[in-house]
């Protein structure tokens, strides 16, 4: 599982760079990224071992870990609840598994507002939904 975020731990540890502690004094909060390096130069299969990632941007929320992904779409754009797919088995995300998964589906919620609470991702509490559906109507 790679994420946009491991890019540039990567280039930090290609370049031999580390990234800084402070800056005036102050600590600088760090990357949530991993380095690629070791994908690239072969010693590891993988960067992340049992370990998800999340994003969220304008109310669409996405939580990745294993063949898992947890997604909310605002309305119009999906249901504006979190839905639940296999990737593995329906990569095109067109069944929502969350009912044949309800214990896989919480563990998910939970590994999110881990992520959300870690990053300091800020809760819309629904107003982009009611952007979208008037900017877009309810399709």
């Amino acid at each position: 599982l790679l994420h946009v975020t491991d890019v540039m731990p990567t280039f930090l540890e290609a370049a031999g760079a580390a990234y800084p502690q402070t800056l005036d004094g102050r600590p600088i909060r760090q990357p949530i990224g991993r380095s690629m390096v070791p994908l690239l130069d072969g010693t590891k299969q993988s960067i992340r071992e049992n370990e998800g990632i999340g994003y969220e941007l304008f109310e669409m929320r996405a939580y990745f870990q294993d063949d898992w992904k947890l997604l909310r779409l605002p309305e119009p754009f999906g249901t504006g609840t979190w839905e639940l797919y296999n990737l593995a088995l329906d990569p095109c995300e067109m069944h929502d598994v969350s009912a044949e998964n309800p214990d896989v589906k919480a563990a998910m919620v939970e590994a999110w507002q881990r992520y959300a609470e870690a990053n300091d991702v800020v809760d819309h509490e629904g107003r982009f939904d009611a952007a979208y559906r008037a900017a877009y109507g309810d399709h």
